[in-house]
């Protein structure tokens, strides 16, 4: 399932190399990263996100991220894949990493 940039909500990461977001409807989905992005475990962290030429978000590739620390520090963080999760997978989500 595709969506659009602007119906991108909310994310929380449980580890440096997952990220899970929740988009317009209350779907959600996993990003599984290429690497270790730690800054995205910092307290007050958040995603810049930019989705050059693309107006539908459908896999890894239409991602480009970058996590901007507190302390102004970016870090650019690879998807390499998007799993959109079932009912069951984001009831089993710890409710602290849940978006």
């Amino acid at each position: 399932m595709c969506f659009r940039p602007d119906q991108f909500q909310s994310w929380r990461a449980p580890n440096a190399a997952t990220i899970y977001i929740r988009v317009i409807h209350n779907h959600y989905y996993r990003l599984d990263l290429a690497g270790k992005c730690p800054e995205i475990l910092q307290p007050d962290s958040h995603l810049d996100t930019r989705f050059d030429g693309t107006n539908m978000v459908c896999g890894a590739l239409d991602w480009n991220i970058k996590v901007v620390s507190p302390f102004g520090i970016a870090q650019g963080c690879i998807v390499k894949a998007m799993t959109e999760l079932s009912p069951a997978e984001v009831k089993a989500i710890p409710k602290e990493f849940t978006p």
